[in-house]
């Protein structure tokens, strides 16, 4: 018979077993004794349990028998890739006969799987149930080493609960798991009293799909790349209840009712300051304490968060939000926003976080001004399927993967940002249409490029730095009816802009210069690109590549003093070039030199001149004064284009038609700039 007070502690910690079983609490001065002061009611395993203002001392509850008169079976260490797997109710029974198991699996006579270490060697699981329904508790009970993947239900948990109701998981311990414990299309299952769930590279407790979930008195420590603590996904009705967290963060994704049905008390800690969750409410009039360390919104108005240093601020379903002048470094998600429109993010700082600041299903909103530097799992400023969003003036440096991205994003402004030394690409695009990026410094990416386009179309490139990018300044990949313009292209590792599977696309006015490796612009397997007006010079090989691209209208270029040819045509048919000047490529100089042609074309029916001109070469131009005698502006004998396709120019130019401007002399331009100093006082003191 156990006594009053130990049968009210198992009845507030959910254990719902009346018979058989020794239960022993803590005595008080016990480790395990929690304090919590908390004035509203939750539910846990289907008890409403009222709390009032006055201290409540909860006492952990140890299981130290069996049932029936059957002892609990002594410690034991497990070395497998999968320690326990049961599919289903008999793999359960089946196993508890073998293994000596107590229990029968009713409420009242619940499996206990105890006293157990497993170690998984790096495998994929430490223990798996799914698809069970009978009574269970698992406790006293440490899982080492599940950092493998092997398939959809082995992705590294150290315990995982699938499609399971009436799991109870106590004094767990977790180290070196991908996952800690996770619970996924699951129902009135609980966590507790599992103090020491620490080194999990992803979640320390995942709720995927899941409702009616109690996670209660647990303690979670950060030290590796551990992103969220507890995250809650596409989950609802769950109970968050006296956790503690060190370097974590509770995270919540997926829907409306995710974010709103939750119930997370602030006596749950990160850091030691406190959890601040609110739902369905109005805001205006609640000012966030500056000890807040994670601030959780679903479904409010009006909120305002600033002066904060939170680790994490998480909103969904929201409007009118602004969140600004929060110092949040070493947080997991910085600032998370789903769902959410006329939000405005304004100068925070979200370095040294897993990433800085991310954005979902959400329109009509502001970033500008924070700092990133340095995120440690994915993207500094991350947007999907967020529409009418102006990123501006943001510094970001030494992402682990992305500095901006856009997925699935329409008519958003990408304006103003620096970024630089980030991983992948400064700025990435994928699957997006309409959006501006213009104004950026997007340079010394270190394994991409400085600019990305892959599947995205009718986006405007425009005004960007992208300087000393590992690959190359701009790549678009898969992609149409882009307009790439007015851009400084210099130092990128392979070329300025390389063009792949894209059609339609326009590239003009750009500067592009000293590719180190390869080209100034290459376009492969694309038709119908314009290039126009590009400054293209010094490259390491060919100033234009073209191969296996069709109808391309190559005008207005300068190209000059590029290793290898000017342009390259290595395979493709009816392009078109004309009023484009060359100067010194292929070691051409004044004078012509038949081993020292500035174009190759190995393609077929490509055409180099108009019906009314052709392009200027500057060394057959100038070869001598006479090869212009009726002074038409057209040197009177073709110039010969190298290569297999016997191209020629038939309308060779006498003179370019391309102003290249230089910069001025200094001895010009200070005089100017001194009489417009001048003027400009006179008109101030009119």
């Amino acid at each position: 018979m156990i006594s009053t007070k130990k049968a009210i502690s198992a009845i507030l910690f959910g254990i719902l077993i009346i018979a058989g079983i020794t239960i022993m609490a803590t005595s008080e001065s016990g480790v395990h004794k929690t304090t919590a002061r908390y004035n509203k009611e939750f539910s846990v395993n289907s008890k409403m349990i009222t709390y009032s203002k006055n201290t409540v001392e909860i006492n952990h509850i140890h299981i130290t028998a069996g049932i029936s008169g059957k002892t609990a079976p002594q410690k034991r260490t497990v070395g497998a890739t999968v320690g326990i797997r049961i599919n289903n109710d008999s793999d359960l029974q089946n196993m508890a006969i073998n293994e000596g198991w107590p229990g029968n699996g009713s409420a009242t006579d619940p499996y206990i799987i105890s006293n157990m270490s497993i170690n998984a060697n790096g495998g994929s699981s430490g223990i798996y149930i799914g698809n069970v329904t009978d009574h269970i508790i698992i406790c006293n009970i440490s899982v080492n080493g599940t950092l493998g993947f092997s398939n959809y239900y082995y992705h590294g948990d150290a315990i995982e609960l699938y499609n399971t109701s009436n799991v109870y998981i106590d004094n767990v311990t977790v180290n070196n798991s991908q996952f800690g414990i996770t619970l996924i299309s699951s129902t009135n299952d609980t966590i507790t009293h599992c103090s020491n769930i620490y080194n999990s590279e992803v979640y320390g407790i995942e709720i995927l799909r899941s409702s009616n979930i109690s996670i209660i008195n647990n303690a979670f420590y950060k030290t590796s790349g551990n992103f969220s603590g507890i995250a809650i996904i596409y989950s609802t009705n769950n109970t968050l209840y006296n956790n503690s967290l060190t370097d974590n963060t509770i995270y919540v994704w997926g829907s409306e009712s995710t974010f709103t049905t939750q119930t997370i008390p602030t006596n749950n800690t990160v850091n030691g300051g406190y959890v601040y969750y609110y739902k369905n409410e109005e805001l205006s009039n609640i000012t966030f304490p500056p000890y807040a360390t994670e601030i959780i919104l679903g479904n409010v108005t009006n909120a305002k968060i600033t002066n904060t240093t939170a680790l994490s601020v998480d909103i969904g379903y929201s409007h009118n939000i602004s969140v600004f002048d929060n110092y949040m470094v070493y947080s997991k998600i910085g600032i998370y926003m789903e769902g959410v429109d006329n939000a405005t993010i304004s100068n925070n700082n979200c370095s040294d976080s897993m990433v800085g600041i991310a954005m979902y299903y959400s329109k009509d909103s502001v970033i500008q001004n924070n700092q990133i530097y340095t995120t440690h799992w994915d993207t500094a400023l991350y947007l999907n399927e967020s529409d009418n969003i102006t990123v501006s003036r943001n510094n970001i440096a030494n992402a682990y993967y992305q500095g901006i991205a856009l997925e699935y994003c329409v008519k958003d402004t990408i304006e103003n940002n620096k970024l630089i030394d980030n991983n992948n690409n400064g700025i990435y695009l994928y699957h997006s249409a309409e959006n501006v990026i213009w104004n950026n410094n997007a340079s010394d990416s270190k394994y991409y490029h400085g600019i990305s386009i892959e599947a995205s179309n009718n986006n405007t490139i425009l005004n960007n730095s992208l300087w000393n990018n590992h690959y190359q300044g701009i790549w678009i990949g898969y992609s149409s009816g882009n307009n790439v313009s007015n851009n400084q292209i210099t130092k990128n590792g392979y070329c300025g802009i390389f063009m792949y599977y894209s059609s339609n696309n326009t590239i003009i006015n750009n500067d592009i210069s000293e590719s180190q490796q390869y080209h100034g612009i290459s376009i492969n397997y694309g038709d119908y690109n314009i290039l126009a007006n590009n400054t293209i010079s010094n490259n390491q090989e060919d100033g234009i590549y073209i191969y296996t691209s069709n109808n391309t209208e190559i005008t207005r270029n300068y190209i000059a003093s590029n290793l290898n040819y000017g342009i390259y045509i290595g395979a493709g048919s009816y392009n078109l070039i004309y009023n484009n000047s060359f100067y010194y490529n292929n070691g051409s100089n004044g004078t012509y030199n038949s081993s020292h042609i500035q174009a190759y074309d190995d393609g077929t029916n490509n055409i180099w001149n108009s019906s009314t001109e052709g392009n200027y070469w500057y060394d057959w131009a100038n070869n001598n004064n006479t090869n212009d005698q009726n002074h038409d502006g057209i040197v009177d004998w073709p110039y010969v284009i190298g290569g297999n396709a016997n191209s020629e120019d038939y309308l060779p130019l006498k003179e370019s038609n391309i102003y290249v401007p230089e910069f001025p002399n200094i001895a010009i331009l200070l005089p100017l700039l001194a009489l417009m100093i001048f003027v400009a006082m006179r008109r101030r003191t009119e």
